[in-house]
């Protein structure tokens, strides 16, 4: 019988004490995973949206609880698993989507990893699992967000073959997906970079997608550790809409790159949290 994450971890800690006191294994052999940094958690109707940083490079999964804010006893979600699977690239931001809540109720969310034991001792040969303790937990009203601005970048995306590794040869065309779920917004600015061995291309093929947002794309002199940069400004996007223009990667070499982007607008924005992502390639 196969068992989810939450019921698993139960049997894999009471495994793992036979384990320990029959053979003298240290507990410590079979340590826990980094917890991940929960960033941001949006309500829309009976789905959320929770955006979190993955801090271990080790996991297989990751599990969500919700509770209800006004009554935290009330869990909506147990260690419900994630769709996805575990996060390739330690510090990348993953955003996914859960289903199945309630609907108009403020609600509370803490995400933790796990994955099976690599420890080289008895915890591995037995198949183990190590989980993460909770992260840190972050709260959403869905009537305070209703009518506020929420400009939120939802993940940086390519095609299926581009979107962990590529070849150095290629300048493939990755998507910067944004969403407004709160009020109607105008002069949005997004920033893109890049870092590593990724570096920026000739926009003129991905152009159309923002123009048709409103923006205005020109390159910005990088900074940091940036490689190139681009700022497109003067976006519009309605209650609810969503887009997803291009931008255009080359690779100066065999290694690790990242594409960054953050957005903004003139105004406050109700949840900060969510107006920052990347995506780290790596490049053969």
């Amino acid at each position: 019988m196969t068992h989810p994450p939450a019921v698993r971890f139960g049997i894999a800690a009471a495994a793992a004490t036979v384990l320990v006191v029959a053979v003298g294994v240290s507990p410590a052999a079979a340590q826990s995973l980094p917890a991940p940094k929960l960033q941001s958690l949006r309500l829309e109707g009976t789905q959320a949206y929770v955006a979190f940083q993955d801090l271990s490079e080790e996991e297989s999964g990751f599990t969500i609880t919700v509770r209800e804010r006004d009554n935290p006893d009330r869990v909506v979600l147990d260690h419900a698993p994630l769709p996805g699977g575990g996060a390739p690239g330690r510090n990348r931001v993953v955003t996914q989507q859960v289903g199945n809540l309630p609907s108009g109720v403020p609600l509370c969310a803490s995400v933790q990893s796990w994955g099976l034991s690599t420890d080289g001792g008895v915890a591995e040969l037995a198949g183990l699992e190590r989980v993460s303790g909770p992260s840190n937990t972050v709260c959403a009203d869905p009537a305070t967000a209703a009518s506020a601005t929420d400009l939120a970048l939802e993940n940086i995306r390519g095609k299926a073959e581009q979107q962990w590794t590529t070849v150095q040869s290629q300048a493939p065309a990755y998507l910067v997906a944004i969403r407004n779920p709160g009020g109607d917004a105008t002069g949005i600015t997004v920033d893109v970079s890049t870092s590593g061995v990724a570096t920026l291309s000739d926009q003129s093929a991905g152009a159309g997608g923002w123009t048709a947002a409103g923006f205005a794309c020109a390159p910005r002199a990088p900074s940091g550790g940036e490689t190139a940069a681009l700022r497109c400004t003067g976006g519009k996007l309605a209650k609810g809409q969503t887009t997803s223009p291009a931008v255009i990667v080359r690779f100066t070499g065999p290694g690790n790159g990242t594409i960054h982007a953050s957005i903004s607008g003139p105004g406050a924005d109700a949840n900060p949290g969510n107006n920052g992502t990347a995506l780290s390639v790596r490049v053969l």
